[in-house]
């Protein structure tokens, strides 16, 4: 359900208050180990755009130099680019930073990654004002607020364009935002999505092997029917949009068909509160107006991914109905409760707490003892785990995430770049 339309969110946008004030330098995120995941999407004149996902890796630094690899990839990470390793300055520029010192002495004229700068705007904003609300900000404007940030206009050399803009932390030199545009149809734009640095605790950690930034879960299920045709069927595709530690951040869309209707599709946001096991949700077009701590609750934890310590417990709780692990190998978690609405009647999960197999009943679908045969997948794991790896600081292991401290997450990104999406 590939949506058609694409919108940078540029001309509307309302700046702060410039200020000039000298500000701290806050870089101790710059570390080998670190990974700073954005979310986006690309149009390239055909007039259907692709949701896709950069990541930039910071593998070795040596003096004021940083070794960092480039990951690109569209639809989910499933049609990446080849990896891009280069050195850069850590006291001057990098594809996904300017040294704060460097921030406040850019000028007009000087260049971004080769690219001329024609503009710049240093204003200071609060979180309700700064128009790019996924995790890794909110959890800067929470340490504080409001916060300088520093906006210019690019050129790209060759190409009649205007409007490429950057946005940049003053305090931190983090790129929070990028858009281009060029050959007058080709656009792009990404977001800063996640972060495997606590910025209230200054420090960093490394990544586990759950979601990330730009990950799809895909579930499937068709009833055959009691004479092999007619079933009914459902579809679950969950998109993470933002993670910040524990906390994800996700994007839903639900087909549920009956034998003799067409689907009854919902869109909504859901929300894992992972160190205070909660999962909430909320209608997609009112997740901009509500903050994600008030959303419904909605269970306890993913329908298609348990965190390893939960994966060795007895009980856990999904779409708010408790369920009771019935074994061990492979895991698998069966319902002890059957609401009069849509519900999972088994979960199965892999050793690495991903869903392999699932059993779903609506009662006002398919109510018989149907027969059932179902796809569970998940893009963007494989690229993770086979080209990626896990991001690991120096003297950090691989582990449980630490929770973020208390952040509360943002309204839903959709709200801001719908109708971009992302399935």
């Amino acid at each position: 359900m590939k949506k058609v339309l694409f919108l940078l969110l540029l001309s509307a946008l309302a700046w702060g208050t410039t200020t000039s004030a000298a500000l701290a330098n806050d870089t101790g995120w710059m570390r080998k180990g670190i990974r700073l995941w954005y979310l986006g999407g690309v149009e390239t004149g055909v007039g259907v755009p692709s949701n896709a996902e950069e990541a930039y890796t910071i593998d070795a630094v040596t003096g004021t130099s940083a070794r960092v690899t480039h990951h690109s990839a569209l639809e989910h990470w499933t049609s990446p680019l080849p990896p891009v390793t280069q050195t850069y300055s850590l006291s001057d520029q990098g594809p996904c930073w300017i040294h704060p010192l460097a921030l406040q002495n850019l000028k007009v004229g000087d260049a971004w990654m080769g690219h001329e700068i024609t503009w710049i705007n240093r204003s200071t904003y609060t979180y309700a004002t700064f128009p790019y609300h996924l995790l890794p900000a909110k959890a800067l404007f929470d340490l504080k607020s409001p916060r300088q940030i520093v906006k210019f206009t690019y050129t790209i050399e060759g190409f009649l364009s205007v409007g490429n803009n950057a946005f940049f932390d003053a305090e931190t030199g983090i790129l929070l935002y990028y858009d281009a545009m060029w050959e007058g149809t080709n656009k792009k734009f990404f977001i800063l999505a996640e972060i495997n640095y606590n910025f209230a605790r200054k420090t960093a950690f490394a990544e586990d092997d759950g979601p990330h930034t730009g990950y799809l879960s895909d579930v499937i299920e068709q009833s055959l029917g009691i004479i092999g045709f007619g079933g009914g069927s459902v579809s679950i595709k969950s998109m993470v949009e933002t993670r910040y530690g524990d906390i994800i951040e996700m994007r839903v869309s639900t087909a549920i068909t009956s034998p003799d209707s067409l689907p009854v599709i919902t869109d909504e946001n859901y929300c894992f509160f992972g160190s205070v096991p909660i999962l909430r949700r909320i209608d997609a077009d009112q997740a901009a107006n509500v903050p994600p701590d008030q959303w419904q609750p909605f269970g306890r934890y993913l329908w298609w991914w348990l965190p390893p310590g939960v994966l060795a417990g007895q009980e856990i709780n999904v779409y708010d109905v408790p369920m009771q692990k019935t074994a061990a190998a492979p895991p698998t978690f069966t319902a002890t409760e059957y609401p009069a609405r849509f519900f999972f009647q088994t979960l199965w999960f892999g050793a690495d707490g991903y869903l392999t197999k699932f059993a779903s009943r609506n009662p006002d679908v398919w109510p018989g003892d149907d027969v059932f045969v179902n796809l569970t997948k998940v893009n963007g794991l494989s690229y993770y785990r086979d080209v990626m790896g896990r991001a690991i600081p120096e003297g950090e292991q691989p582990g449980p995430v630490p929770p973020p401290g208390p952040v509360i997450p943002p309204p839903a990104l959709m709200p801001l770049i719908a109708p971009l999406l992302l399935f």
